[in-house]
């Protein structure tokens, strides 16, 4: 579920079990966010009792991982996780990271 509150124009939302991809796009016109915020929850559901699978994103067209403001992109870096399955294991999820200011 994406953060409708900072970002009310959802683009796209859609996710493919199968393929096991995610396509999440969502923004605004106005009062843009600062800061650390959640801009988007997913839940997985395991599918076995153990086992791991990787979280990856995508940096290569046409579905290419992004952050812009002012139609410029401010994507810094992006960090790769992965799920693991089994007593004991604990999640280690992506991160988006940016640095810029808004004025």
């Amino acid at each position: 579920s994406g953060n409708s509150t900072l970002f009310p124009l959802e683009l796209q939302n859609q996710f493919d079990n199968n393929n096991g991809t995610l396509d999440y796009s969502a923004g605004t016109l106005s009062n843009f966010p600062s800061g650390d915020f959640t801009v988007l929850e997913v839940e997985f559901e395991a599918i076995a009792d153990t086992g791991t699978s990787g979280l990856e994103f995508n940096l290569m067209p046409p579905r290419t991982t992004d952050v812009t403001f002012g139609g410029q992109s401010v994507l810094t870096d992006t960090s790769n996780g992965i799920v693991i399955v089994g007593s004991g294991y604990r999640i280690v999820l992506p991160g988006i990271y940016k640095e810029f200011s808004v004025k």
